[in-house]
């Protein structure tokens, strides 16, 4: 077995000159303890000096307790990832993207995956290029053994792949993780793939708790306890353990352990206001930034709902708005984004960008967006969650954006930022998947009531509504109407000039009373006036003219022949004076319309009449005042929308004469009765563009029964007041009735489209 240098994957991980991997290498112990992952890692702990070399007898033993032909691993001891090497055709054949992308996307689950292979007819696969086109395959088995799901792309290409496992040993900022490979030649079967998964997770399990249980004894006295029999995967082990040397600078294992038992707050709560503040908060702590604003998608926009150290967030203020802003435009990016960066970012990112270090006063900032992916299980109900925060083609669950108001040379992504991010996107995920059920509310109301042990009261609420229900579609009720329109009497004469000419004197005034035949408006022409005189004149003319005439004829003077002319022009007189006089009728009569006469008897309704009116001049067929009897009958004119006139047409087929109760806009808190006369065969448009029926009601002076109704008065009431008035139009179920808009609205929108 030969250890091989990778350059691009980092520093050779064995130190010996010989580097060869023996007998003489191992140390006693391991053969004792050899099946136990536990005791393993504590002997291998005991007898290393410093963390790398506990780095380098792990990877020793882990690729000789399962026989694979590499073994990588990341550490922050190591700049790039190393690799131990066994196989050579493995060493010389395998990805190093794939290493590097199979080691970022360990988690504490071991996992299995595809590792790709360069392809030997593809002259463009350069080893130290990003892999174009791996998809990879897992095969998970949980830390508990309970659970065991296999799942695997279709368009996986196990001819340039070899099967391996990854598991994160320590999270970060002192992360650790392994990644194990099969040779080339070997593939395991799913059985055999997921014990190796199982004992995988107690080498992890194992490491983790030896970390944590160094506070509580010291490494150079602790002695391995035996485990008890048959241990349960996942279960702490019980013994002392060694703590690893934590590069300087960075937090002890105890105290990291601490601060993500602080991160677990951010999953007390379903609600997403109350997450994403613990989500600030929380994770201002744990980066060491001086302010942290989660943003979470509402629609299509990112709004902001928490900041770190502030109760209250004002979402119109301009240090929001400008946040959101930005964010809405730098989203576009893949993965994380350090702000500002060195290379000119596009111009609809950098001016939101500059905008917002202005307002906000931050020198540097990190906006990292997380994501969350699922991926269904064999069981229908579950779902898997991608543990990676920054993976591309998951869903935007939010944005965390770290803001620094003190100079930061080497800003960066680190550990702390990917378990924060990490575990955000489930918090949030399931905060917003809580709010996104439909009738929330009522559910939670039940299920505590459930629990209170008041199932009784329970059964009865659903067998109340139960019984309401039925009650809705089987009673009966009155179904009414709407209309609105105005009350005048029924007896209404308008005046029009019946001439044209100038309004010379007013006779009345407005409500005052007059018989038929009345004066009411004086109306003067002078054209009638001298067309009147000029035929008068023309008249007595042609009289004088046809006396002389008779009179000679008379006198018995001239000869035959002058006689028979003067006949003939006292016939021509005569047809001209007959002319002359129908004329003049004619004009009499007009100048007799110049006085305005009330048509019937009643009362003059205009008003202002001498403002309008007086010395104006008016045309034929102008509108004057109106005439009315207020003693007589009252009607209503109403209009009924026509989108709500079916119940009505289809009442009026039974029965004309249908009850209508109304109110007048002046006297609100009293109704009237009266009854339908007449509806209109037609619709029309009314002033608000809307169609309306027009119908027709004569009001009941005299109603039969007076307790619901009063009794109406003529002088109460104003010609032309609004009314509102309600039509009844029979019985329907109370459902019916009281929804009948709901109804018509699905019948017309909806049904219609399938009948």
């Amino acid at each position: 077995m030969r250890l091989v240098v990778r350059p691009q994957l980092g520093t050779l991980l064995n130190a010996s000159s010989t580097g060869r991997i023996d007998a003489a290498h191992a140390h006693p112990s391991d053969s004792t303890v050899a099946g136990d992952p536990r005791r393993c890692v504590a002997s291998i702990a005991k007898r290393s000096g410093d963390r790398s070399e506990f780095i380098r007898l792990l990877a020793r033993h882990l690729q000789t307790e399962f026989e694979v032909g590499l073994v990588a691993i990341v550490a922050p001891e190591y700049e790039q990832p190393i690799m131990l090497v066994v196989d050579e055709e493995l060493g010389a054949q395998v990805h190093r993207p794939s290493i590097r992308q199979s080691l970022q996307r360990a988690t504490l689950v071991a996992t299995a995956s595809e590792v790709a292979l360069m392809d030997p007819s593809n002259p463009e696969d350069d080893p130290t290029g990003d892999p174009a086109g791996i998809v990879t395959g897992d095969l998970s088995d949980d830390a508990s053994g309970d659970h065991e799901a296999v799942h695997r792309e279709d368009d996986v290409d196990t001819a340039l792949s070899v099967r391996g496992y990854r598991i994160e040993l320590k999270s970060a900022p002192e992360r650790l993780a392994v990644l194990l490979v099969h040779r080339v030649s070997e593939r395991p079967t799913p059985a055999e793939q997921v014990q190796i998964l199982r004992r995988l997770s107690l080498y992890g399990n194992s490491v983790r708790d030896l970390d944590a249980g160094a506070g509580s004894s010291d490494a150079s006295t602790a002695e391995p306890t035996p485990p008890t029999s048959n241990p349960s995967p996942g279960t702490p082990p019980q013994n002392a353990g060694v703590n690893l040397t934590p590069i300087a600078g960075r937090p002890q294992g105890p105290s990291w352990l601490a601060q993500r038992r602080n991160l677990l707050q951010l999953h007390r709560s379903l609600e997403v206001d109350a997450t994403a503040y613990r989500i600030a908060n929380e994770s201002r702590r744990l980066i060491g930034c001086d302010r942290v604003t989660v943003l979470v998608p509402r629609g299509t926009r990112l709004r902001v709902r928490a900041v770190s150290g502030v109760a209250v967030v004002d979402k119109r203020s301009n240090t929001v708005r400008g946040i959101e802003r930005m964010v809405q435009r730098a989203i576009v990016l893949p993965g994380p984004l350090v702000l500002p960066q060195s290379d000119m970012l596009p111009p609809q990112i950098q001016e939101p960008l500059d905008d917002y270090l202005d307002q906000s006063g931050a020198t540097c900032a990190v906006l990292l967006p997380i994501r969350i992916a699922t991926t269904a299980c064999s069981n229908d109900f579950e779902e898997e969650f991608e543990t990676d925060p920054f993976v591309r083609d998951g869903e935007l669950v939010g944005v965390i954006l770290a803001e620094y108001f003190s100079g930061h040379d080497s800003l960066e992504v680190n550990g702390a930022m990917q378990v924060v991010a990490s575990e955000s996107s489930v918090a949030l995920h399931n905060a917003l998947e809580h709010e996104s059920i439909f009738g929330l509310g009522v559910w939670k109301s039940i299920g505590r009531a459930r629990r209170t042990g008041k199932r009784v009261w329970i059964a009865a609420a659903i067998v109340m509504v139960a019984a309401l229900a039925v009650a809705s579609v089987i009673v009966p009720v009155d179904h009414y109407i709407i209309a609105t329109g105005s009350v005048e009497p029924t007896q209404r004469r308008q005046v029009f000039a019946a001439v044209d000419g100038v309004v010379k004197s007013l006779h009345v005034v407005d409500g005052q009373s007059v018989d038929r035949g009345t004066p009411l408006i004086q109306l003067e022409n002078a054209e009638l006036q001298r067309n009147d005189e000029s035929i008068a004149g023309q008249i007595q003319t042609t009289l004088q003219r046809l006396a002389s005439i008779k009179a000679v004829r008379l006198s018995g003077e001239g000869n035959e022949t002058q006689s028979s002319r003067m006949a003939i022009e006292q016939q021509q007189f005569e047809s001209e004076l007959a002319n002359l006089r129908s004329q003049h009728a004619i004009i009499q009569a007009q100048q007799e319309d110049l006085v305005v006469k009330s048509p019937i008897q009643g009362t003059v309704v205009g008003w202002q009449l001498e403002h309008r009116l007086s010395r104006r001049p008016v045309s034929r067929g102008n509108l004057l005042l109106s005439v009315v009897d207020e003693s007589g009958p009252w009607e209503l004119k109403l209009q009924i929308p026509d989108r709500e006139a079916g119940a009505l047409l289809e009442s009026v087929k039974q029965s004309e004469a249908l009850p209508v109760t109304f109110a007048v806009a002046t006297q609100p808190d009293r109704s009237y009765h009266a009854t339908l006369q007449g509806v209109a065969t037609a619709a029309r448009i009314d002033e608000r563009k809307e169609a309306v029926i027009d119908a027709t009601a004569r009001v009941m002076l005299h109603p039969a029964s007076q307790s619901s109704t009063d009794v109406f008065d003529p002088e109460d009431v104003k010609i032309g007041a609004d009314v509102t008035a309600r039509v009844y139009c029979g019985q329907r179920s109370v459902l019916r009735s009281w929804f009948s808009d709901v109804f018509d609205f699905i019948n017309r929108n909806v049904m219609f489209y399938f009948r």
